[in-house]
């Protein structure tokens, strides 16, 4: 019995070390288990524009992040289009900086075409829901937080508090106020 125990113990320890070894192979440091629950659920589906076209961003490829500004747009809407060149601003600048925030564009785009030329026009290098996966319920926490309009902005912490929102008791106020507070939250 007591050679059990041994060998029990030893495994668990070896078991312990194996994440250890693994970090030493070239893989992120963070793991999927450094993601809380809420992270998880908004960061499958997603794709990132490279070299002009839409790539599938692997899940646990992801760091976990203090903060996520989900962005609800279409190319087709102008008040997006007159939005999106500022959060692009805000992005290209705040990434510099920040490695803790992470945008996600979930597009209303008549199709994925027209959602990667937004995106390329644009210059949006952040991520976006794939365009196949937006009505599957695997993405449904990432699409319970737009309103009844587009451009909409929310600002959430990892664990899915929302900060800020273009919606406040009911009313649209749009997205710059949320921006504008996501840079005070910033700094």
């Amino acid at each position: 019995m007591k050679n059990h125990s041994l060998y029990l113990i030893s495994a668990i320890f070896l078991a312990s070390l194996l994440p250890t070894f693994a970090g030493e192979e070239g893989s992120s440091d963070k793991t999927d288990s450094d993601k809380t629950k809420f992270e998880l659920s908004i960061t499958r589906n997603l794709v990132r524009l490279e070299e002009g076209k839409l790539a599938r961003v692997p899940q646990e490829s992801l760091t976990s992040k203090d903060y996520y500004a989900i962005y609800y747009s279409a190319h087709w809407c102008p008040p997006c289009r007159k939005f999106t060149p500022k959060l692009v601003d805000f992005y290209n600048e705040a990434i510099g900086h920040h490695d803790n925030i992470e945008v996600i564009f979930v597009s209303s785009d008549q199709s994925e075409k027209k959602m990667e030329e937004y995106m390329e026009k644009t210059g949006m290098r952040w991520l976006a829901l794939d365009y196949d996966k937006k009505d599957k319920k695997s993405s449904e926490k990432l699409n319970s937080f737009v309103g009844r309009g587009i451009p909409h902005l929310v600002v959430l912490d990892k664990n899915g508090k929302i900060l800020s929102d273009s919606i406040v008791d009911g009313e649209y106020r749009g997205p710059y106020a949320v921006l504008e507070e996501f840079i005070e939250l910033l700094h």
